[in-house]
């Protein structure tokens, strides 16, 4: 009994190990050999590394909240790819002088896409590492305020229009094209990263708020847009664009610049930047959220499992 109370004792610290880990070891490692874009990505790793044994521990094989975590990842991850395939050589921009250190380079000239392996690394590693870090929060740091579903009183429908959601996408998009109306570098009828920004805060937001959003355990987000939030800081603005691991093209920016972070002019730190990081961990919740009721709707009777420490 004394082994195990020590035991839990120490894994109740695993938070602080996350924590630890992934902000304190990357640092570690760059003063011991130098990071570079490929293994600066054990900031997006570390989570996934620690808290999928724990994720799986405390959830159902076949369930329904792991199959809403491989589900969200893949959609997340093939947005992340739309980005960069279809939109990444108008919005970034990457290293590519002689001493540039990726590991290699998906190149379609037909296509326009020239693009660092490391890239599609960090969309498929960034959503389970985000949903983890929710997982976690929500069904065992802080699992007594994750709300749990009932059959009697699941929402008429999926999917529902928010005409307030709409309006303010629609208010922040006449902001943005104001905005970049006044970038001398702009180019374009429309700010290509901070359109996109929207779209991918708002539509969640417009489309599923209404109905995932007493499904959400809040605190775990908070969590989670806290973590999201340091980490990009760290390894984003301190690290990535001061060493040009890539960089943000001014003409498809709205035109402010956050100067604390900006190194060098060629390559600033634009607003948008910064939003995303806001933006995703919503994103990703609401989308995680939603694939879950989706699946408690399809067998509204199948027990939610529950690890007998919780019960």
């Amino acid at each position: 009994m004394v082994a195990e109370s020590w035991w839990e004792r120490i894994r109740s610290l695993d938070w602080l190990a996350l924590f630890i880990a992934s902000w304190v070891v990357p640092f570690i490692l760059d003063y011991a050999i130098g990071l570079t874009y490929f293994t600066s990505l054990t900031f997006w790793l570390s989570p996934t590394l620690l808290l999928l044994p724990r994720f799986l521990e405390f959830t159902d094989g076949g369930g329904r909240r792991r199959s809403a975590m491989w589900l969200t990842t893949g959609a997340i991850v093939g947005l992340g790819v739309l980005l960069d395939c279809v939109f990444g050589r108008r919005i970034l921009q990457f290293d590519e002088s002689p001493n540039a250190t990726y590991i290699g380079w998906l190149s379609f000239p037909a296509l326009g896409v020239h693009v660092p392996y490391e890239e599609f690394l960090f969309y498929a590693m960034t959503p389970p590492a985000v949903l983890l870090i929710y997982g976690w929060a929500s069904e065992y740091w802080i699992a007594l305020y994750t709300p749990r579903h009932d059959s009697q009183a699941m929402p008429p429908s999926l999917v529902g229009v928010s005409l307030r959601g709409l309006l303010v996408a629609a208010l922040m998009m006449a902001i943005g094209i104001v905005v970049f109306r006044r970038n001398p570098e702009g180019a374009g009828l429309l700010p290509a990263y901070y359109t996109f920004l929207v779209a991918l805060a708002f539509l969640p937001a417009v489309f599923l708020f209404s109905r995932v959003q007493q499904y959400v355990n809040w605190r775990a987000f908070g969590v989670t847009a806290l973590y999201l939030l340091v980490t990009s800081m760290a390894w984003e603005a301190t690290l990535a664009l001061p060493r040009h691991w890539w960089g943000y093209k001014p003409s498809a920016m709205l035109g402010i610049w956050v100067t604390a972070w900006t190194r060098d002019p060629t390559w600033p730190f634009p607003l948008e930047a910064a939003l995303v990081w806001v933006a995703s961990p919503f994103a990703i919740v609401l989308t995680y959220e939603f694939v879950k009721l989706w699946k408690y709707r399809a067998d509204p009777s199948k027990p939610t499992y529950v690890h007998p420490t919780l019960r």
